[in-house]
């Protein structure tokens, strides 16, 4: 069991390394592996996110490779709109807050495949 959630925690926090959000690979993980909650997977995602964050973010101020200034501008937004999300999944019913995040993942990935392909053949 040790084992799943360390190979669980390097996908997750390689991914959030790259900036690809390792939040869409922890919970869904954490959910069919572990059996957690829906709700129970994204507060250890949040929980995981915070404690990865701020070695990350102590790396990139170092290297000098953030700008402070819209960085925190955009974390004080982020942070109230977090704040007023926590209130509002405390609302929902576990189903729907999985289909909420399936569908969050297929538009992601819709987005994705549409903006490579913009990208790639937009400049021949």
């Amino acid at each position: 069991m040790v084992f799943l959630f360390l190979i669980v925690g390097f996908a997750s926090g390689f991914l959030s390394g790259l900036g690809l959000g390792g939040g869409t690979i922890l919970i869904p993980l954490l959910m069919s592996i572990f059996s957690f909650s829906q709700k129970t997977a994204q507060l250890a995602n949040i929980f995981s996110f915070i404690i990865m964050s701020i070695f990350v973010m102590y790396k990139l101020i170092k290297e000098k490779l953030i700008l402070i200034f819209p960085a925190l501008f955009m974390a004080i937004i982020g942070t109230l709109s977090a704040v007023f999300s926590a209130f509002f999944v405390t609302l929902l019913p576990a189903e729907t807050l999985k289909i909420i995040f399936a569908i969050f993942l297929i538009l992601v990935g819709i987005f994705e495949l549409l903006v490579f392909l913009y990208k790639k053949y937009s400049k021949k």
